[in-house]
């Protein structure tokens, strides 16, 4: 993995990643591949946000409309891996993978989740 990710998965897919916490999924390898951490933190939907919601297009053959926003519906978010409907108030969760030469991401999982463990995992 070369950057940071993180990905705002539906419940279904939260379950591939299990358990919640921050913890290290993959160990350091014997030539030097650094190893990887993850937290998941779960929580339930909050009503999605226009800000969140829109998606830009670049393409070889309409510069017209190359970098416009295109605005996404705010009825609910998408999963990040299989694209389902995620609707408010929904269980889902907030999921962060980075490598131990890189700082961990900041909190974001609060703009998206109501925390089903307030406090938890704020790092």
């Amino acid at each position: 993995m070369d950057g940071l990710m993180r990905y705002f998965l539906c419940q279904n897919c939260t379950t591939k990643h299990l358990p919640a916490g921050t913890r290290e999924i993959y160990k350091r390898s014997p030539i030097g591949e650094p190893a990887e951490i993850q937290r998941l933190v779960l929580g339930t939907a909050r009503q999605p946000q226009q800000s969140q919601r829109f998606v830009t297009v670049d393409s070889e053959t309409n510069s017209e409309t190359d970098g416009i926003a295109n605005l996404l519906s705010t009825d609910f978010y998408n999963c990040d891996s299989c694209y389902a409907e995620v609707k408010p108030g929904d269980p889902c969760s907030c999921w962060s993978v980075w490598n131990e030469h890189q700082q961990p991401l900041p909190a974001w999982e609060d703009d998206y989740i109501i925390r089903e463990v307030p406090d938890a995992i704020r790092s």
